[in-house]
């Protein structure tokens, strides 16, 4: 057959040739399209079996870091999680889309409580120290109007 896109009528001497031809060509342009969907659908398919795998172990994990990360079962953290009624310890915020986060203090690991993200970044910002943010407690009350002037003392780092 000679070489080209697809079989051309006027190449062939007469027509069952051609007919023969046009039929070896189609058998190999469905084995190759096959090929390709079975590779699409192979594809698919572990796809999908990869994301069924990540929901089920993804609480696993969850678990498996909170345990190694704070020292608290699921269990421990359902409790606090329960105590709190589902709110930050700081700004009382419920959180229904995602987990509170392990708040605990760096230099005993021990846990103190559940907060919301932003609440636990800004504990993590003041270095766990009361003073600071005392400090800029005061500092937004002044600035509102809230409580008169105050003597500020720069706090040392």
């Amino acid at each position: 057959m000679p070489r080209g896109i697809y079989p051309r009528r006027k190449e062939f001497l007469d027509e069952a040739t051609f007919q023969n031809a046009l039929s070896q060509h189609q058998t190999k342009v469905v084995a190759t399209r096959n090929k390709k969907e079975q590779t699409a659908h192979r594809k698919l398919q572990m796809k999908a079996a990869c994301l069924r795998y990540e929901q089920r172990h993804k609480a696993i994990r969850k678990e498996r870091k909170i345990k190694l990360r704070y020292g608290i079962t699921a269990e421990q953290y359902e409790n606090l999680f329960q105590q709190q009624n589902g709110q930050c310890a700081i700004c009382k915020k419920e959180l229904t889309h995602r987990r509170l986060d392990v708040d605990h203090t760096h230099t005993t690991n021990t846990v103190r409580g559940l907060l919301c993200r932003a609440c636990n970044i800004m504990i993590g910002l003041a270095k766990d120290r009361p003073e600071v943010l005392r400090a800029a407690a005061d500092y937004l009350e002044v600035l509102t109007g809230i409580s008169p002037p105050v003597d500020f003392t720069p706090v040392t780092w």
